[in-house]
């Protein structure tokens, strides 16, 4: 980009159309554009990092997702769950109170 900027006004100033001024007003306008090249820079590694983070941000919403589709099953609706206010029991924990019940049986049985 800062490239591309540069340029541009290589051509306006080959072709006449870029405005003429005095040695101090270049001076500035140097200055000016080497400011205006380190906040470019400055704003596209910015906008490097925020790329980077929502990349990582949506891996992680994928893990997320995938350990919720293991815990409730393929077909799921997840404003279903969390309306539910906390009545929902994952399948693990299911499966421990399950099992608890089932030794809690055998346990009956095999004294009877």
């Amino acid at each position: 980009e800062v490239s591309n900027l540069e340029g541009v006004i290589r051509r306006m100033k080959a072709s006449g159309d870029y405005p003429q001024s005095d040695t101090k007003q270049s001076n500035v306008s140097s200055v000016e554009l080497e400011n205006l090249k380190q906040k470019l820079k400055e704003s596209e590694s910015e906008a490097q990092n925020l790329r980077q983070k929502k990349n990582e941000l949506k891996a992680d919403l994928k893990k997320a997702q995938l350990v919720i589709k293991r815990e409730v099953g393929e077909n799921y609706n997840i404003d279903i769950l969390l309306k539910n206010d906390g009545g929902w029991k994952g399948r693990a924990e299911e499966i421990q109170k399950l099992k608890t019940k089932l030794m809690n049986s055998q346990g009956k049985t095999t004294t009877q």
